[in-house]
């Protein structure tokens, strides 16, 4: 099965509980705008500007990972991402300006561009000499969940309870934990040697 793709990789079990902490940066990217316009009264048409300042951080983001990928292992791209997650998270909390509300869009997008970019390479290097496709598969399958579940527990009952705030700062304590999780406690693994614990 895929989840014995674990059973002999300690590190890899490591990188995916930090993971799975670090990826609640999405209920920042869910609902950073909502809380813009729904609780600030911006206009709709402000989510569009956020969108677009994303979408650059991300490519440019993307662009220099690329270019550096020889000399900068992604385990440090993926702690400067969550960083960047953290920080927008507490942007959108202290929020009240349009500015807050794009640092939030662009700390996101580097977020997003670090984890889309740099988290199969990290996986391959805690499981070497392996084919990296079972690897993969369970480091994404074990996180699914948070994923797909955490915005719509957040929106549906979270957020109308405590509002926006709390979850946002809880976020960025999360994604800061997460970052500390990778430098401290995940190997940082070798394409050429086995990951230890």
């Amino acid at each position: 099965s895929l989840f014995a793709a674990l059973r002999d990789l300690p590190g890899l079990r490591r990188f995916v509980c930090a993971d799975a902490i670090g990826i609640t940066v999405l209920l920042t990217l869910s609902y950073y705008a909502d809380a813009a316009i729904r609780g600030e009264g911006y206009a709709n048409e402000a989510s569009g500007d956020w969108v677009a300042l994303s979408a650059i951080a991300m490519l440019a983001m993307s662009g220099l990972i690329a270019w550096s990928a020889e000399r900068i292992r992604p385990r440090w791209w993926m702690i400067a991402g969550l960083l960047c997650g953290a920080g927008a998270s507490v942007a959108a909390a202290v929020g009240g300006h349009a500015f807050a509300y794009g640092a939030a869009a662009v700390g996101v997008g580097i977020y997003m561009a670090t984890r889309a970019s740099c988290h199969a390479p990290q996986v391959m290097r805690m499981a070497p000499g392996r084919d990296g496709t079972a690897p993969i598969g369970v480091a994404l399958a074990l996180v699914m969940p948070v994923q797909g579940l955490g915005p719509w527990v957040a929106g549906n009952w979270l957020i109308p309870d405590v509002g926006y705030r709390p979850i946002f700062l809880t976020v960025a304590g999360l994604a800061v934990l997460a970052a500390a999780l990778l430098l401290l406690w995940v190997p940082r693994g070798s394409p050429g040697s086995a990951a230890r614990s």
